[in-house]
């Protein structure tokens, strides 16, 4: 049991933000239960259209709700998190702590087959995804000695540093600020100092392009949304344009 307990240790620490709750979603049990379930409902017709008009009646979403089919919707965990865990549990300097039981190679199948109950924190953009799971190895392997204090990073076991995911929710906020009002001003500057049309044309476009991809990678909003940005855009450097070369 002292396996079991290091693990949990490491899956509850308030510092992993949930990275490490990798469970077996056993779908295949959830479905043979399920058939049980129903086989035993059969025969019991009377009772089952009384539960039957009663769900119908209940306003309680909850009672709507299959457990197989919340079982079934656990986000898949990262492979980096689960590949993390698969070390932890063999390495000697880390958990030490294989499991060595009939759940020895829970961790080791396919990662459809497993589910994460880390806490959901929305749609998560290219750049915030790029962040959490490859700049922490970069930052850890350059500056990790200086530095690793100010960001909250600690020892939970000998050569484990764990870095709060706020930290980099909060610098992919601030880049994509940055890169937001950057390609704007940046358009507007060049187009200034360019007087040939066609050039400035030409600008137009690659500047929309860059806009439109800036936004596929540091936003998670959907093709219409990025679209209608990306035309307000090209049409506020056309109206500039328009007003520059009237002068």
């Amino acid at each position: 049991m002292e396996g079991y307990e290091k693990l949990a240790q490491l899956m509850g620490n308030s510092h992993t933000d949930g990275h490490f709750l990798i469970f077996q979603k056993f779908a295949h049990l959830s479905a043979r239960n399920l058939l049980y379930l129903q086989a035993e409902i059969v025969t019991l017709e009377e009772t089952l259209s009384e539960f039957a008009k009663e769900d119908a009646e209940s306003e309680d979403p909850e009672r709507q709700k299959s457990q197989h089919q919340m079982i079934s919707n656990l986000p898949q965990p990262h492979k980096s998190d689960l590949k993390f865990l698969q070390s932890w549990l063999d390495r000697p300097s880390m958990g030490n702590c294989s499991l060595v039981g009939t759940d020895r190679r829970i961790y080791e199948t396919n990662i459809s087959g497993l589910g994460t109950l880390a806490p959901a924190s929305g749609e998560v953009d290219p750049l915030t995804r790029l962040l959490l799971y490859s700049l922490p190895k970069l930052y850890h392997w350059g500056v990790v000695d200086p530095l690793h204090r100010l960001f909250e990073s600690f020892d939970l076991e000998s050569n484990i540093f764990l870095y709060r995911d706020s930290h980099f929710y909060h610098a992919a906020k601030i880049i994509g600020t940055l890169i937001s009002s950057l390609i704007p001003i940046g358009s507007t500057v060049v187009l200034y100092f360019v007087k040939d049309m066609p050039t400035r044309l030409g600008i137009v476009c690659l500047f929309t392009a860059i806009f439109s991809i800036a936004l596929s990678s540091v936003t998670s909003g959907t093709r219409v949304e990025i679209f209608a940005a990306t035309a307000a855009f090209a049409s506020v450097q056309v109206v500039f344009i328009g007003s520059t070369t009237s002068q």
